[in-house]
């Protein structure tokens, strides 16, 4: 069933769990890469500077510059070929980069799931419907291979808590991180040991309960800021 793959996520998605409370950031880089700068210097760029409590790298189908055949839409060069034959204006580029968000994330799950990248096919393609069926919107994909954390990030204080100072009990990195691992560990046998659609369905879920939230308080005023999913919606705003 992948447990042991599952669970070798640990570290990857829950490191709050592995460090004292005292620790403030952490990094994640997976064994392909080679980390060539100070980690110190790549914390400052990507967290610090910019007051966010997580950092990662863009899936390449997510940068709106990729060309690979992956990124585009089915059905694109011959819709492209048809218009042209009838005369009708080709789509603008920016359509033709919405609808690949749209769709390249479900070719690449038949893709690794044809291929036996995965513990459980069938469970993978039964997460892909359960994803198309919630009608959120999964464009947010990261290449995990490299993540950067402020576990002391919280949604009252956008650049850290103050040095010194404990973590708070469930911060906006954290709220994320265990979205993250529910739905990586779901049972029901509609969820893969893929963590990436795990990852931008979370975080879909997340932003998607912090609207809801925020439009059925808005009379009464800010919505609640403990809540977990809009600690989280805050946490990912830098994914």
């Amino acid at each position: 069933m992948g447990g042991f793959r599952r669970l070798s996520r640990l570290a990857k998605v829950l490191p709050h769990l592995l460090w004292p409370p005292w620790v403030q950031f952490s990094v994640f880089l997976d064994w392909k890469l080679e980390l060539r700068q100070q980690p110190q210097l790549l914390l400052w760029r990507t967290l610090v500077a910019h007051g966010s409590g997580l950092a990662a790298m863009r899936h390449p189908c997510t940068t709106g510059y990729s060309q690979h055949e992956l990124c585009k839409p089915k059905g694109a060069k011959a819709g492209a070929k048809a218009g042209a034959k009838a005369g009708a204006p080709s789509p603008s580029p920016a359509a033709g980069a919405s609808s690949a968000l749209q769709n390249w994330w479900r070719v690449e799950a038949e893709l690794v799931a044809s291929a036996g990248r995965t513990s459980n096919p069938k469970a993978l393609r039964r997460q892909v419907e359960r994803y198309e069926a919630s009608g959120l919107d999964l464009s947010a994909y990261i290449d995990g291979a490299l993540l950067l954390r402020d576990h002391r990030f919280h949604h009252s204080s956008p650049r850290g808590s103050p040095r010194g100072s404990p973590r708070p009990s469930l911060g906006a990195v954290a709220s994320l991180g265990c979205a993250w691992w529910r739905e990586l560990m779901r049972p029901q046998g509609d969820s893969s040991d893929r963590d990436q659609p795990a990852f931008a369905f979370a975080l879909a879920s997340a932003m998607n309960s912090t609207t809801a939230t925020t439009m059925a308080t808005q009379a009464k005023g800010a919505p609640r800021t403990d809540d977990p999913p809009a600690q989280a919606a805050q946490a990912a705003q830098a994914a």
